[in-house]
Order: structure tokens, then C-alpha cells, then sequence
């Protein structure tokens, strides 16, 4: 009964777009999109101080 990653993912982005409005559905967004950077180059977070 397991499901694909990307279905859970696509489920979960439903669920939050009815609940949330657009300002948090843009935030969400912009975190995800950092998250995804940081991830992908680990030392960005230690390099700047922001």
C-alpha cells in the first residue's frame, strides 16, 4: 500500500493549497526552493551569514 514519493508530495500540496492562502502558499515556495538549494550545496549555509 506504499505510494511513489511524488504522489505523497503532489497529495500534500493539495491538501495545504485548500488550507492556505496565497501569501503562505508563496512562502512555502520560496522555503522549499531554499531548502532544495542548501541541499544541493551544503556548504551555503556556512559560508553566509544570513
Amino acid at each position: 500500500m506504499s505510494m511513489p514519493v511524488d504522489e505523497l508530495i503532489y497529495r500534500f500540496e493539495q491538501l495545504l493549497q485548500r488550507s492556505l492562502d496565497d501569501k503562505e502558499m508563496e512562502f512555502i515556495g520560496w522555503l522549499n526552493l531554499r531548502l532544495q538549494k542548501q541541499a544541493a550545496n551544503p556548504y551555503l549555509s556556512k559560508r553566509s551569514k544570513r
